[in-house]
Protein backbone atom coordinates (compact mmCIF):
# COMPACT_ATOMS: atom_id res chain seq x y z
CA UNK A 1 0.00 0.00 0.00
CA UNK A 2 1.46 3.64 -0.80
CA UNK A 3 2.96 5.49 2.18
CA UNK A 4 0.71 7.73 3.76
CA UNK A 5 2.41 11.09 2.64
CA UNK A 6 1.53 9.57 -0.69
CA UNK A 7 -2.29 9.37 -0.24
CA UNK A 8 -2.03 12.54 1.46
CA UNK A 9 0.05 14.28 -1.72
CA UNK A 10 -3.19 13.24 -3.70
CA UNK A 11 -4.39 16.65 -2.92
CA UNK A 12 -1.49 18.48 -4.20
CA UNK A 13 -1.50 20.14 -8.58
CA UNK A 14 1.15 17.97 -10.07
CA UNK A 15 0.98 16.47 -13.82
CA UNK A 16 0.87 13.22 -15.09
CA UNK A 17 1.50 11.88 -18.47
CA UNK A 18 -0.88 9.24 -19.34
CA UNK A 19 -0.59 6.88 -22.69
CA UNK A 20 -2.25 8.53 -24.87
CA UNK A 21 -0.24 11.64 -23.74
CA UNK A 22 -3.39 13.20 -22.59
CA UNK A 23 -2.34 15.58 -19.49
CA UNK A 24 -3.78 14.35 -16.37
CA UNK A 25 -3.28 15.54 -12.87
CA UNK A 26 -4.11 15.25 -9.26
CA UNK A 27 -5.01 18.39 -7.37
CA UNK A 28 -3.27 20.36 -4.70
CA UNK A 29 -4.72 22.79 -2.62
CA UNK A 30 -2.04 25.44 -2.49
CA UNK A 31 -1.95 26.48 0.98
CA UNK A 32 0.65 24.13 2.59
CA UNK A 33 2.21 23.23 -0.47
CA UNK A 34 5.76 24.63 -0.33
CA UNK A 35 8.77 23.32 -2.60
CA UNK A 36 10.13 21.99 0.47
CA UNK A 37 6.98 19.97 2.36
CA UNK A 38 7.26 16.46 1.96
CA UNK A 39 3.78 16.56 0.63
CA UNK A 40 4.99 18.24 -2.86
CA UNK A 41 8.17 15.78 -2.89
CA UNK A 42 5.96 12.95 -2.48
CA UNK A 43 3.26 13.80 -4.65
CA UNK A 44 6.16 14.26 -7.37
CA UNK A 45 7.70 10.91 -6.77
CA UNK A 46 4.07 9.54 -7.39
CA UNK A 47 3.60 11.28 -10.51
CA UNK A 48 7.24 10.05 -11.30
CA UNK A 49 6.23 6.45 -11.06
CA UNK A 50 3.15 6.86 -12.97
CA UNK A 51 5.02 8.08 -15.58
CA UNK A 52 7.55 5.38 -15.70
CA UNK A 53 4.62 2.93 -15.79
CA UNK A 54 3.48 4.39 -19.17
CA UNK A 55 6.09 5.88 -21.06
CA UNK A 56 9.59 3.78 -22.12
CA UNK A 57 11.83 7.05 -21.61
CA UNK A 58 10.32 8.00 -18.02
CA UNK A 59 10.88 4.43 -17.16
CA UNK A 60 14.91 4.37 -18.28
CA UNK A 61 15.46 7.79 -16.08
CA UNK A 62 13.23 6.70 -13.32
CA UNK A 63 15.30 3.30 -12.80
CA UNK A 64 18.72 4.66 -14.47
CA UNK A 65 18.48 8.48 -13.21
CA UNK A 66 22.04 8.81 -15.07
CA UNK A 67 20.72 7.85 -18.75
CA UNK A 68 21.45 10.95 -21.17
CA UNK A 69 18.73 10.68 -22.84
CA UNK A 70 19.41 12.08 -26.49
CA UNK A 71 16.38 12.98 -29.43
CA UNK A 72 17.09 9.38 -31.27
CA UNK A 73 16.56 7.73 -27.78
CA UNK A 74 13.41 9.47 -27.50
CA UNK A 75 12.38 8.56 -31.48
CA UNK A 76 13.49 4.47 -30.54
CA UNK A 77 11.46 4.58 -27.31
CA UNK A 78 8.49 5.60 -29.45
CA UNK A 79 8.95 3.02 -32.05
CA UNK A 80 9.53 0.37 -29.04
CA UNK A 81 6.03 2.01 -27.79
CA UNK A 82 4.23 1.06 -30.86
CA UNK A 83 5.77 -2.79 -30.75
CA UNK A 84 4.61 -2.62 -26.85
CA UNK A 85 0.83 -1.53 -28.05
CA UNK A 86 0.24 -3.57 -31.16
CA UNK A 87 0.86 -1.30 -33.66
CA UNK A 88 4.28 -2.50 -34.73
CA UNK A 89 5.20 -6.11 -35.20
CA UNK A 90 8.44 -6.14 -37.17
CA UNK A 91 10.68 -3.49 -36.30
CA UNK A 92 14.29 -2.75 -37.54
CA UNK A 93 16.60 0.14 -35.68
CA UNK A 94 19.84 0.65 -37.50
CA UNK A 95 22.17 2.64 -35.75
CA UNK A 96 25.97 2.86 -35.49
CA UNK A 97 27.84 1.40 -32.36
CA UNK A 98 27.76 2.86 -28.94
CA UNK A 99 24.77 4.92 -29.49
CA UNK A 100 22.63 3.86 -26.17
CA UNK A 101 20.29 1.78 -28.39
CA UNK A 102 21.52 -1.35 -26.02
CA UNK A 103 20.49 0.12 -22.83
CA UNK A 104 17.43 1.29 -24.11
CA UNK A 105 15.80 -1.32 -26.52
CA UNK A 106 17.83 -4.61 -24.99
CA UNK A 107 17.97 -3.37 -21.06
CA UNK A 108 15.46 -0.71 -20.63
CA UNK A 109 12.33 -2.16 -23.06
CA UNK A 110 12.20 -6.10 -22.17
CA UNK A 111 11.82 -4.78 -18.14
CA UNK A 112 9.66 -2.56 -19.09
CA UNK A 113 7.76 -4.65 -21.46
CA UNK A 114 7.35 -7.51 -18.54
CA UNK A 115 6.30 -4.84 -15.66
CA UNK A 116 3.31 -3.80 -18.48
CA UNK A 117 2.58 -7.65 -19.61
CA UNK A 118 4.38 -9.83 -16.82
CA UNK A 119 2.43 -13.07 -18.51
CA UNK A 120 4.06 -13.12 -21.93
CA UNK A 121 7.52 -14.13 -23.11
CA UNK A 122 10.49 -11.82 -24.33
CA UNK A 123 13.62 -13.91 -26.28
CA UNK A 124 16.57 -11.63 -26.63
CA UNK A 125 19.45 -12.91 -28.94
CA UNK A 126 22.92 -11.71 -29.77
CA UNK A 127 26.15 -12.69 -32.09
CA UNK A 128 27.19 -14.66 -29.11
CA UNK A 129 25.94 -16.04 -25.57
CA UNK A 130 27.62 -14.76 -23.41
CA UNK A 131 26.50 -11.06 -24.92
CA UNK A 132 23.26 -12.43 -24.45
CA UNK A 133 23.62 -13.76 -21.10
CA UNK A 134 25.07 -10.29 -19.76
CA UNK A 135 21.69 -8.48 -21.34
CA UNK A 136 19.42 -11.27 -19.60
CA UNK A 137 21.47 -10.54 -16.16
CA UNK A 138 20.80 -6.63 -16.64
CA UNK A 139 16.69 -7.37 -17.69
CA UNK A 140 16.87 -9.60 -14.31
CA UNK A 141 18.56 -7.01 -12.12
CA UNK A 142 16.19 -4.35 -13.23
CA UNK A 143 13.01 -6.15 -13.03
CA UNK A 144 14.51 -7.29 -9.35
CA UNK A 145 15.30 -3.54 -8.34
CA UNK A 146 13.56 -1.82 -5.78
CA UNK A 147 12.82 1.23 -8.65
CA UNK A 148 10.99 -1.65 -10.76
CA UNK A 149 9.12 -2.42 -7.69
CA UNK A 150 8.47 0.90 -6.83
CA UNK A 151 6.71 1.65 -10.97
CA UNK A 152 5.14 -1.96 -10.78
CA UNK A 153 4.64 -2.76 -7.25
CA UNK A 154 2.54 -6.29 -7.83
CA UNK A 155 5.70 -8.01 -9.99
CA UNK A 156 8.73 -9.92 -8.88
CA UNK A 157 10.92 -12.48 -10.18
CA UNK A 158 9.94 -16.12 -9.78
CA UNK A 159 11.78 -17.30 -6.60
CA UNK A 160 12.79 -21.03 -8.34
CA UNK A 161 14.04 -19.26 -11.71
CA UNK A 162 15.99 -16.91 -11.37
CA UNK A 163 19.22 -18.31 -13.62
CA UNK A 164 20.95 -14.73 -15.98
CA UNK A 165 20.40 -16.94 -19.50
CA UNK A 166 16.43 -17.98 -18.16
CA UNK A 167 14.03 -16.59 -15.76
CA UNK A 168 10.41 -15.99 -14.68
CA UNK A 169 8.35 -13.32 -13.23
CA UNK A 170 5.99 -14.06 -10.64
CA UNK A 171 3.02 -13.59 -13.37
CA UNK A 172 4.18 -16.75 -15.37
CA UNK A 173 5.87 -14.73 -17.76
CA UNK A 174 9.37 -15.66 -19.39
CA UNK A 175 12.44 -14.09 -20.60
CA UNK A 176 15.04 -16.11 -22.19
CA UNK A 177 18.35 -15.46 -23.96
CA UNK A 178 20.10 -16.86 -26.57
CA UNK A 179 23.17 -16.48 -28.70
CA UNK A 180 22.59 -16.34 -32.79
CA UNK A 181 23.39 -19.93 -34.16
CA UNK A 182 22.63 -22.04 -31.06
CA UNK A 183 18.84 -23.60 -29.77
CA UNK A 184 15.96 -21.87 -28.34
CA UNK A 185 14.37 -24.22 -26.13
CA UNK A 186 10.96 -24.00 -24.22
CA UNK A 187 8.35 -21.06 -24.61
CA UNK A 188 7.71 -19.38 -27.75
CA UNK A 189 8.07 -15.26 -27.74
CA UNK A 190 5.61 -12.85 -28.03
CA UNK A 191 8.41 -10.43 -28.21
CA UNK A 192 11.94 -11.99 -30.60
CA UNK A 193 14.58 -9.26 -30.03
CA UNK A 194 17.97 -9.36 -31.96
CA UNK A 195 20.71 -7.40 -30.99
CA UNK A 196 23.68 -7.14 -33.00
CA UNK A 197 23.04 -10.93 -35.16
CA UNK A 198 26.78 -10.31 -35.86
CA UNK A 199 29.66 -8.92 -33.97
CA UNK A 200 31.65 -6.42 -36.57
CA UNK A 201 32.30 -6.28 -40.17
CA UNK A 202 34.67 -9.03 -40.07
CA UNK A 203 31.69 -11.21 -39.57
CA UNK A 204 29.46 -9.62 -41.91
CA UNK A 205 31.72 -9.91 -44.76
CA UNK A 206 31.79 -13.35 -43.79
CA UNK A 207 29.41 -15.42 -46.38
CA UNK A 208 29.31 -18.38 -44.80
CA UNK A 209 28.77 -16.40 -41.09
CA UNK A 210 25.78 -14.38 -43.16
CA UNK A 211 24.18 -17.70 -44.34
CA UNK A 212 24.74 -19.31 -40.87
CA UNK A 213 22.86 -15.86 -39.16
CA UNK A 214 19.88 -16.62 -41.64
CA UNK A 215 19.50 -20.39 -41.53
CA UNK A 216 19.47 -20.12 -37.20
CA UNK A 217 17.02 -17.08 -38.10
CA UNK A 218 14.57 -19.59 -40.06
CA UNK A 219 14.76 -22.77 -38.55
CA UNK A 220 15.13 -21.48 -34.66
CA UNK A 221 14.45 -17.78 -33.86
CA UNK A 222 11.43 -17.46 -35.94
CA UNK A 223 9.56 -20.58 -35.23
CA UNK A 224 9.84 -19.53 -31.62
CA UNK A 225 7.42 -16.94 -32.22
CA UNK A 226 3.73 -16.75 -30.66
CA UNK A 227 1.43 -15.88 -32.49
CA UNK A 228 0.58 -11.75 -33.39
CA UNK A 229 4.18 -11.92 -31.93
CA UNK A 230 6.78 -8.90 -32.76
CA UNK A 231 10.47 -9.15 -34.03
CA UNK A 232 12.72 -6.22 -33.30
CA UNK A 233 15.76 -6.25 -34.70
CA UNK A 234 18.47 -3.87 -33.97
CA UNK A 235 21.88 -3.69 -35.63
CA UNK A 236 24.71 -1.66 -37.18
CA UNK A 237 24.56 -2.03 -41.08
CA UNK A 238 27.66 -4.07 -41.77
CA UNK A 239 26.55 -5.27 -45.21
CA UNK A 240 23.93 -5.25 -47.58
CA UNK A 241 22.97 -9.31 -47.57
CA UNK A 242 22.86 -9.33 -43.66
CA UNK A 243 20.16 -10.53 -41.76
CA UNK A 244 17.86 -7.24 -42.37
CA UNK A 245 18.75 -7.13 -46.08
CA UNK A 246 17.47 -11.15 -46.45
CA UNK A 247 14.49 -10.00 -44.39
CA UNK A 248 13.96 -6.35 -45.97
CA UNK A 249 13.67 -8.48 -49.24
CA UNK A 250 11.23 -11.29 -47.50
CA UNK A 251 8.12 -9.12 -45.85
CA UNK A 252 7.23 -5.47 -44.66
CA UNK A 253 9.12 -3.78 -41.74
CA UNK A 254 8.67 -0.49 -40.40
CA UNK A 255 12.52 0.67 -40.53
CA UNK A 256 14.06 3.33 -38.25
CA UNK A 257 17.48 3.96 -39.86
CA UNK A 258 19.66 6.59 -38.06
CA UNK A 259 23.03 6.99 -39.18
CA UNK A 260 26.18 8.37 -37.01
CA UNK A 261 25.66 11.63 -39.81
CA UNK A 262 22.94 12.50 -41.38
CA UNK A 263 21.82 11.92 -44.70
CA UNK A 264 18.88 13.00 -46.92
CA UNK A 265 15.50 12.68 -45.18
CA UNK A 266 16.71 12.05 -41.72
CA UNK A 267 13.86 10.84 -39.55
CA UNK A 268 15.53 13.68 -36.82
CA UNK A 269 15.20 16.77 -39.17
CA UNK A 270 19.33 16.68 -39.00
CA UNK A 271 20.75 18.56 -41.45
CA UNK A 272 23.30 16.40 -43.89
CA UNK A 273 26.26 15.79 -42.26
CA UNK A 274 24.85 16.38 -38.63
CA UNK A 275 26.00 13.84 -35.78
CA UNK A 276 23.67 11.96 -34.46
CA UNK A 277 24.48 12.30 -30.76
CA UNK A 278 26.63 15.77 -30.75
CA UNK A 279 27.06 15.57 -27.03
CA UNK A 280 29.22 12.56 -27.27
CA UNK A 281 30.45 11.61 -30.66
Amino acid sequence: SAPSCFLSALSCQAPMASRSNVVMSVSIPKTNCSPSSKRVKAARELVRRQDAAQDLIAFTEYTLPQYDTAPHHRLIAQRLQQVESGEISRLMIFMPPRHGKSELASRRFPAWYLGRHPERQIITASYNADLASDFGRDVRNIVGSAEFGNVFDSITLAQDSQAANRWHTNKGGSYVAAGVGTAITGRGAHILLIDDPVKDRADADSELVRKATWEWYRSTAYTRLMPGGAVVLIQTRWHEDDLAGRLLDSGEWEVLSLPALAEGDDPLNRQVGEALWPRWY
